[in-house]
C-alpha cells in the first residue's frame, strides 16, 4: 500500500496542532527511520557524498530523512492552512532576476530539486505572481493525485501531468506565465548527463528545450527550510547569454548550469537533499530503458 493514502486523514489533526509540536514529531519520525532503515540512510549519504565530492558524516544523513518528514507534515498543514500558518514565514531572495525575465513576457521555466520543501518553491512563486503550472508525475492510487491537486490548486498552483498535458506548457509561456519542473528526477525519454559532484547527473531536457524555443527565462528555483519559516532562492536565467550552438548543445548548457547551481545550494544545505533512490542505479536503468 502507499502510504501516502494517509495524509488526507492526518492532515487535519497536522494542521489543529502548532507547527511546533508537529514538526518536533516530523524529527523523530526521520531519525526513527534514519535508525530503523540503515540501506535508505546509506543511499541518501552515498546521493549527497557523489553531489559534494566528499564524506557525508551521519548527522546529516538522518537530518535529510527528518527534513523529508518535515516536508510530509508541511503538505498536510498546507492543505487547511495559509503557507505561513502551515510553515512560517516565507524570505524570497534574488527574486529579481525572475521579475525581469516576465517583464520580456515570453514567461518562464522554473527548475527546482528534491531539495528542503519543493512544494513550498511553486507556492511562494504563486503568491508573487499569479498562478503556476508545475509538472508532476501521475500518482496512484486516484485519491493521492486528488489529495495533492486540491492542496496544490488551493495554492495558486495548477498541477500538469506528465504525459497528459497536450499544449498546457506551449499556452502558458505564451501567456507569460511560470512553469515548474523538478529536474533532479530523470523521467522521460530526453535527458542529458552532466557533471555533478565526483559523478555526473541525468537531468530530463523537456522542460529546458521547451523553454529555449519559446524564447522564455530558464532559472533554478530552491526553497529551503530556515530557522523559522522557509528561504525561496530564485537564480539568475540560466538562458542568458549561450553561445551560438545548435539546441542540443545550448540544453546541455543550461543543464549543466542548473547541475552546478543545485550542487552550490548542495553545499549549504546537504541535510534538505530529499533524493531517496541511488543516482548511479537510476541512471543505468534509465540508460538500459533508452536503449
Amino acid at each position: 500500500m502507499n502510504p501516502q493514502v494517509l495524509l488526507p486523514y492526518g492532515s487535519r489533526l497536522a494542521a489543529a496542532l502548532p507547527r511546533a509540536w508537529v514538526e518536533s514529531v516530523a524529527d523523530v519520525a526521520g531519525a526513527l527511520a534514519a535508525r530503523c532503515l540503515p540501506r535508505l540512510r546509506e543511499v541518501v549519504g552515498k546521493n549527497l557524498e557523489q553531489a559534494l565530492g566528499a564524506p557525508v558524516d551521519d548527522p546529516v544523513r538522518r537530518r535529510a530523512l527528518a527534513t523529508y518528514a518535515r516536508y510530509y507534515v508541511s503538505l498536510m498543514r498546507l492543505a487547511h492552512r495559509s503557507p505561513r500558518d502551515a510553515v512560517g514565514p516565507m524570505r524570497v531572495l534574488g527574486v529579481e532576476a525572475l521579475e525581469r525575465t516576465l517583464a520580456r513576457g515570453r514567461g518562464a521555466v522554473a527548475l527546482g530539486a528534491h531539495l528542503g520543501n519543493w512544494d513550498m518553491a511553486a507556492v511562494g512563486l504563486a503568491r508573487r505572481f499569479g498562478r503556476v503550472h508545475a509538472f508532476a508525475e501521475p500518482l496512484r492510487p486516484e485519491a493521492v493525485l486528488r489529495f495533492y491537486t486540491s492542496l496544490r490548486k488551493r495554492h495558486g498552483v495548477d498541477v500538469v501531468c506528465l504525459g497528459e498535458h497536450g499544449r498546457v506548457p506551449f499556452e502558458v509561456l505564451r501567456a507569460n506565465g511560470i512553469l515548474g519542473l523538478l529536474a533532479d528526477r530523470p523521467f522521460g525519454k530526453r535527458l542529458v548527463r552532466v557533471p555533478f559532484g565526483s559523478g555526473d547527473l541525468l537531468l530530463p531536457t523537456g522542460g529546458i528545450r521547451l523553454g529555449l524555443r519559446a524564447g522564455a527565462g530558464i532559472h533554478a528555483v530552491f526553497c529551503v527550510l530556515a530557522a523559522d519559516g522557509v528561504a525561496l532562492h530564485v537564480g539568475a536565467d540560466l538562458s542568458r547569454g549561450l553561445p551560438d550552438a545548435d539546441e542540443s548543445a545550448r540544453v546541455r548548457q543550461v543543464a549543466t548550469r542548473f547541475g552546478a547551481t543545485l550542487q552550490s545550494m548542495l553545499q549549504c544545505h546537504p541535510d534538505q537533499w530529499c533524493v531517496l533512490t541511488p543516482l548511479q542505479r537510476r541512471d543505468e536503468e534509465l540508460q538500459r530503458g533508452a536503449a
